[in-house]
């Protein structure tokens, strides 16, 4: 099942969501990191400052005891001497900067001619000052984040405003209608996007071809309407009059008769033809219909077509249904259906079923196999073409007056074992 379809707004919502997002998190991990790199740099220069003090002193007195101050703590060893006085975690043998053992204090361990100077230094003031220093950068880091990316969210909404009224004025469009005004009128904003204005000017230019398309097939519906039937129905009315006169030979009667019964195929044709011309939204005109009276009329037509065959063509009649169809459409799909019938069976038995929701028209024929069944409701698509009276377009013009008027056909059928087709219309 496809997923619904995100607005543009709330991708790019989501686009600076994310950005923020990453951005709160190298700065917090930057922060975290510059904190511990600035604490240990400012504690070696504390110390390195200390122990200056201390040697200066040293050599001021050396006997003289080393004065402890705030934080921190010094002891001198003279050279030659065992550093007694020097807790014992504290008696490093190398020189240098090292991390007393309980994790918090760092020693520094100086050697001159004069002794060993040992400085240990508690950086609790610097790690205060360096956790305030951290929370207020960190604080103000966040704020400047976060109002950065409000004002490029806001600078991106005026942005993308011309683009959302393009698409609400494209969405209330209609054929036939009035150009939205969204559409026509210019962006509103001081400096317009140029492919907003593009996309505009296009969209302009592509309602303008449709409402005239829209206006060609009205008219063309309208006049073709007119224009076929006014001579059909003269070809259908001067029929009748030739049939009632005195003296006409068998020959003739039956080339009036056929006259009369092909104006009438063609007068369902282009009603059915202008049907499918006609918007799918659009209404359409419908009469209740009896399909047992069509199905006799079309049953006496194809007798034609199957007189010289040994075919049987037979008519069961079980029900009598009534539907609510535009007139002469149910012939044109009844008719094409059983045309198909008798064109492909040579021998054997055509057989008509009227039931409550459905008519099967089941035949002898030839019968098709699955690649060609796949492919019979494409448009020109013949299965035999030796058959140069067909073009094609039966059975795909059946289809697509079946789904306007809500039906469906179906076609059942095996190569050697005749084809059952099925017009559901409930």
């Amino acid at each position: 099942m496809a997923s619904t379809p995100k607005r543009l707004k709330s991708r790019i919502r989501d686009v600076f969501l994310f950005q923020g997002i990453i951005a709160v998190v190298l700065v917090l991990a930057g922060t975290f990191l510059g904190s511990r790199l600035l604490a240990e740099g400012l504690l070696r220069d504390r110390i390195r400052t200390e122990s200056d003090r201390m040697w200066d002193l040293v050599q001021r007195d050396p006997a003289k005891p080393l004065p402890s101050g705030f934080g921190y703590q010094a002891w001198f060893v003279p050279a030659g001497k065992q550093p007694d006085a020097v807790p014992p975690q504290l008696r490093v043998t190398s020189p240098g900067f090292h991390r007393d053992p309980d994790g918090e204090s760092m020693v520094y361990v100086g050697e001159h001619a004069e002794g060993r100077l040992y400085l240990r230094v508690e950086p609790t003031f610097l790690n205060r000052l360096v956790s305030w220093l951290t929370v207020l950068a960190a604080t103000l880091s966040l704020i400047a984040i976060a109002t950065l990316s409000w004002l490029g969210h806001r600078r991106f909404q005026r942005m993308m405003a011309p683009l959302e009224r393009l698409s609400h004025a494209a969405e209330r469009w209609r054929p036939e209608s009035t150009t939205p005004q969204g559409l026509i009128e210019a962006s509103v904003i001081p400096d317009p996007l140029d492919e907003v204005e593009r996309l505009r000017h296009a969209l302009i230019d592509m309602t303008s071809r449709m409402d005239a398309f829209v206006r060609r097939e009205r008219d063309f519906t309208r006049d073709a309407s007119h224009e076929l039937r006014t001579p059909l129905t003269v070809i259908r009315m001067a029929g009748d009059l030739l049939q009632g006169e005195e003296g006409l030979s068998a020959r003739g009667t039956r080339a009036v008769t056929r006259i009369q019964e092909q104006s009438q195929q063609i007068e369902g044709l282009v009603g059915a033809f202008l049907l499918l011309a006609r918007d799918p939204r659009s209404p359409i005109d419908v009469t209740e219909t009896s399909l047992a009276e069509v199905v006799e009329n079309e049953v006496k037509r194809a007798q034609l077509r199957v007189e010289d065959k040994p075919v049987a063509l037979r008519l069961q009649i079980n029900a009598y249904p009534v539907v609510d169809a535009p007139p002469r459409l149910p012939g044109v799909v009844l008719g094409h259906l059983l045309q198909n019938a008798c064109d492909f069976t040579e021998r054997g038995e055509i057989l008509v079923t009227v039931e409550t929701e459905r008519i099967e028209i089941r035949d002898t024929g030839v019968g098709m196999d699955a690649a060609t069944l796949a492919r019979v409701f494409e448009p020109f698509f013949r299965a035999d073409t030796a058959r140069t009276e067909s073009r094609g377009l039966g059975l795909n013009v059946v289809r697509r007056l079946v789904e306007r008027m809500g039906w469906t056909v179906t076609l059942d059928s095996k190569p050697g074992a005749g084809t059952t087709a099925i017009l559901r219309f409930a």
